[in-house]
């Protein structure tokens, strides 16, 4: 029996078929942000968005929107009656129903490039149980219960906030 070393090339060539074999599929795998990977996440994102719009109360999402200005009115001694309430209530849904659904349809592209495959599975997943609906049912809820504080923290916060924004804009007239 003969031995002889084998060369470098001689061992490279017959190690790259096996190399290539064990490294390719981990190279693909790893490959962040795939056309077809986004392409995916965005047919997802769209699930998620129209399961999540089929759950939302949208009419009461946009009624947290007017609400305070009828509970300032009170507060300031010009209660509104249940008419006008009404009245308001119909401007907006006619003001703001279709742009809203417009909205939360067309995040689809956006929630793909923030969310991973898994989180927007999981999201589309869970607003399709009961759970879900209900918790997406109450959202606006807790939007309207927590709105008077928003508002008060705003309110208090922007006499002293305002001022230090504005010296950041405007710098000072002897700096220019």
């Amino acid at each position: 029996m003969v031995w002889r070393h084998k060369s470098r090339t001689e061992i490279s060539m017959r190690l790259f078929p096996t190399l290539a074999a064990a490294i390719l599929p981990a190279l693909i795998l790893s490959t962040p942000l795939r056309a077809d990977d986004y392409a995916d996440r965005v047919a997802v994102a769209k699930e998620v968005a129209e399961v999540s719009l089929a759950a939302i109360d949208l009419d009461a999402l946009i009624a947290t929107m007017w609400k305070p200005i009828t509970n300032q009115a009170a507060a300031r001694g010009t209660p509104l009656s249940e008419a006008q309430k009404s009245e308001i209530n119909a401007l907006y849904l006619e003001t703001f129903r279709g742009p809203m659904t417009d909205l939360m349809l067309g995040q689809d592209a956006l929630m793909a490039e923030l969310m991973t495959m898994e989180e927007l599975v999981a999201l589309r997943d869970f607003y399709s149980t009961d759970a879900g609906r209900s918790v997406m049912s109450k959202l606006p809820k807790v939007m309207e219960a927590q709105q008077p504080q928003i508002m008060q923290l705003i309110q208090s916060t922007m006499p002293v906030l305002l001022p230090k924004v504005m010296a950041v804009i405007q710098p000072p007239a002897n700096a220019q």
